[in-house]
């Protein structure tokens, strides 16, 4: 799904990694991990089509990111991605519910009550549906992440992009996310920008390690349970994403 060819990144003299190919699977958990600066957030933003200043070619598809227009790139990334913050990004003043349903709103052609509905289910499975009315700014930040992600799976996106989703968390928050996070990867891809190595070295299918300006690629061999609770049923979605006036 995902193809990066000679792909390097440099700010002036200071090389960040040197030329790396890798051709990621359709889903799956794959982990970057490295020293803070080490260039993880860069090359997750590569993958979202944030940043396009580097050398080498990354696709999607088949499609070159750095060909798409401002308004190819714009659906791509409602279309096809969710992305997952270590500070939320939320709209903190909002319901957990009205948060999870705006992607969903821009792209469905589903009558609300069935989006309505989906959202729920969403809620559900990653055990805040009690939550659904509660404004964002009176939960707790494991609570936070869990609506983070709900909202950036709504859309059951073929890629799912994760940075430092477990920075702000402590150590029991931190594995029941990485739980979720693993249960997700069975039917979609997820990449994970993560300092915490420890924890995700026996979650990931592939680690990406980012280390004296080599990116080192190992395959897990480690293998779980195929069994996942996540199984997200993808709506029919509009050309032309918009928000409706509700909002």
């Amino acid at each position: 799904m995902i193809s990066i060819q000679q792909v390097s990144k440099s700010f002036g003299e200071r090389t960040l990694f040197e030329p790396f190919d890798f051709d990621m699977p359709d889903k799956g958990l794959i982990a970057l991990v490295g020293h803070s600066g080490s260039g993880k957030t860069t090359l997750l933003n590569m993958l979202a089509g944030l940043d396009f200043n580097y050398q080498g070619t990354v696709l999607f598809e088949g499609n070159k990111l750095s060909e798409m227009s401002e308004d190819q790139l714009a659906d791509f990334r409602l279309k096809n991605t969710g992305y997952v913050f270590q500070n939320f990004n939320l709209f903190n003043l909002e319901t957990v519910f009205e948060n999870v349903l705006l992607p969903i709103s821009a792209v469905s052609y589903s009558p609300n009550r069935i989006m309505r509905r989906r959202v729920t289910g969403i809620l559900k499975l990653l055990g805040i549906e009690k939550l659904k009315n509660k404004n964002v700014n009176k939960l707790s930040g494991g609570e936070k992440q869990r609506v983070s992600i709900a909202r950036a799976i709504i859309n059951k996106p073929k890629l799912v992009l994760c940075d430092e989703p477990t920075g702000a968390l402590d150590e029991t928050n931190s594995k029941q996310i990485f739980e979720i996070l693993k249960s997700i990867s069975k039917t979609t891809l997820v990449v994970v920008a993560t300092h915490d190595y420890v924890s995700i070295k026996n979650k990931a299918d592939y680690i990406l390690k980012i280390e004296n300006k080599k990116i080192n690629i190992f395959k897990n061999s480690n293998e779980e349970n195929n069994d996942s609770k996540f199984m997200l049923v993808e709506g029919k979605k509009i050309d032309k994403p918009s928000l409706p006036i509700s909002f």
